[in-house]
């Protein structure tokens, strides 16, 4: 059946209901995702240009160490604790450890130190969310935002149904154009009325559609990433004996690795699990790749490596989520166009918004088109 035309040429009732109901409900989840996106992809710059004395760091394995030295002392035999060198350059350490999520009985909520990438010394320590007392913290605070809204495990919930109806949102968008542009057909231009913002609506939701609506699809299932991921399902042999400690398990990989820096020390997720260690080999036909080792909790046995060529099926998707996502997968330019897709939620809300209101106000703010 054909669809109605209209005098303002939009689609049918129910499309531009839904497309309305759901801009003005979810409008700000989708800008505080839109924005906090967009400076993560610029926060290792700005990072280094508010903490110039950490960003002229030498940075040293030994510091890694030593944290994870210290957590052990903390937190014997603790669960999903661990050390990660983040960056390009790996200046920003943190060490991170779980502690029971006060509102969702079984769900976590981590704790991170920012440590000083040469002593290793905890610079600040606060839960994942909390609001930022200085600029060390600042963008912990914007990836909490962006994560799970600084609401731990319910923030995760919520911005996981939040991105699938702000998916549903976007197509009822396209739904609304199509029915405009059928409405529309065969209608004497000198009788279609339109507005600037109207105009500007459409360009961008066109323009921007694919990109947001893949940056929403990554992000949902990024928040499935220890689902997905099957390293997370590995087991360490129960022999009685006791659990190595970070350092142990870190001097276990390095045996495979000599030459290498370090990213990222991990202790099993779940009780029973395997260790993590992530290294770069600096030599050999390895060199420059991240090798993810994962080792027996017990004896330091190598249980499984892995590295972009061995990925396959989950594993490959897992592997490609981030680099979508953060829009490192097509480099600078990737980068640019994550950037410039996370300002399109505000600009869509303001000029839906004001091309709502110049209908309502009548012909003064409409235009031939």
């Amino acid at each position: 059946m054909a669809m109605p035309a209209v005098s303002r040429g939009r689609g049918p009732v129910l499309g531009r209901a839904w497309h309305r109901a759901l801009a003005w409900t979810l409008g700000f989840v989708f800008i505080l995702q839109g924005l906090s996106g967009s400076l993560l992809v610029v926060a290792p710059t700005l990072d280094e240009w508010l903490n110039p004395a950490i960003a002229a760091a030498a940075g040293s394995e030994e510091a890694l160490l030593r944290a994870a030295d210290r957590l052990e002392r903390e937190r014997p035999d603790g669960i999903g604790m661990g050390v990660q060198r983040e960056g390009g350059d790996g200046k920003l350490l943190i060490a991170f450890w779980p502690t029971p999520d006060p509102h969702v009985p079984g769900e976590r909520l981590y704790w991170l130190a920012r440590l000083h990438p040469d002593s290793g010394e905890s610079l600040v320590e606060r839960p994942y969310g909390a609001w930022p007392q200085g600029r060390l913290e600042l963008f912990a605070f914007v990836h909490a935002i962006h994560t799970n809204l600084t609401l731990g495990a319910i923030g995760k919930f919520f911005q996981i149904g939040a991105a699938v109806l702000l998916l549903l949102l976007l197509w009822s968008g396209v739904r609304t154009w199509l029915a405009r542009r059928r409405a529309l057909r065969g209608k004497p231009a000198d009788r279609i009325r339109d507005t600037r913002s109207g105009r500007l609506h459409r360009g961008l939701g066109l323009g921007a559609a694919a990109i947001l609506a893949l940056l929403l699809a990554s992000g949902i299932a990024l928040q499935f990433e220890t689902v997905l991921d099957r390293s997370f399902a590995l087991r360490s042999e129960d022999a009685g004996e006791r659990r190595l400690s970070l350092r142990q398990a870190w001097q276990a990989a390095k045996a495979h690795y000599p030459d290498s820096r370090t990213r990222l020390v991990m202790a099993p997720f779940v009780p029973g699990g395997a260790f993590r260690v992530d290294l770069i080999p600096t030599t050999g036909p390895r060199a420059g790749e991240t090798q993810e080792l994962f080792l027996d909790a017990r004896s330091g046995q190598l249980l499984a490596v892995r590295n972009d060529g061995s990925r396959r099926g989950a594993d490959g998707l897992v592997a490609l989520l981030e680099p979508i996502h953060g829009g490192s997968l097509l480099g600078a330019v990737g980068e640019l166009l994550a950037f410039l897709a996370g300002l399109v939620p505000a600009a869509m809300l303001l000029s839906g918004y004001l091309n709502r209101r110049a209908w309502g106000a009548g012909a003064p703010g409409l235009r031939r088109r």
